[in-house]
């Protein structure tokens, strides 16, 4: 991955590339994924997961920053941590992969990257619905369940714990000062744990 300080042969082109690549797909899994959803909302929701924010994370997420090609003086300026920077070299890097393997490589590997984040991002599914949208596109049709693990406290400061399975396996606990929240929060858990151990095993 070689940015312009290094060489005046960089990948600037196949930032520009890779851009319309993510775009692309990640309006068709939007698409797909909240049929209900309309246009201005699909728009700000594509706006919100192709941003420099959200690129430079999941840059970060496989350490990207590793592999980049700088000058010594903007490396030792810190520009391997450069959110810009690294947001353009994943631009680069699904350039790279559509161009090497075809869009269906590009689509396999934003898929692992980017629907995690879309669907907990979901303003319209609360963290059990994104768990449970999550687990239906991995094929499972059963849907988690929540049980009570425990009730403490008085009655004007009960405290509940709660656990989530899927297809019977504890995957997180949490606890609140109502039920709901518990199961919330523990969805919310067990949504980032199994879509961590997701992109690992992938990769």
């Amino acid at each position: 991955m070689t940015h312009p300080s290094f060489s005046l042969k960089h990948n600037q082109r196949l930032e520009f590339l890779g851009d319309a690549v993510l775009e692309l797909t990640v309006s068709q899994m939007l698409y797909d994924i909240a049929p209900k959803m309309q246009e201005g909302a699909m728009t700000r929701k594509r706006a919100l997961m192709v941003c420099e924010d959200t690129l430079a994370d999941l840059a970060n997420q496989i350490n990207l920053g590793n592999y980049l090609r700088l000058s010594k003086d903007f490396e030792a300026g810190g520009g391997k941590k450069n959110r810009a920077v690294l947001a353009d070299a994943m631009e680069a890097l699904l350039a790279a992969v559509y161009l090497d393997g075809g869009m269906d490589a590009a689509e396999a590997v934003i898929h692992a990257l980017w629907q995690p984040r879309l669907l907990a991002a979901q303003s319209d599914l609360d963290s059990k619905g994104a768990l449970q949208a999550y687990l239906q596109s991995k094929g499972m049709l059963e849907p988690p369940k929540y049980v009570q693990i425990s009730a403490e406290g008085p009655a004007h400061k009960r405290s509940f714990e709660m656990a989530v399975l899927v297809e019977g396996k504890e995957e997180a606990r949490a606890v609140a000062t109502t039920k709901k929240k518990a199961e919330m929060e523990a969805a919310h858990i067990a949504l980032q744990k199994i879509s961590r151990q997701d992109r690992s095993d992938e990769a």
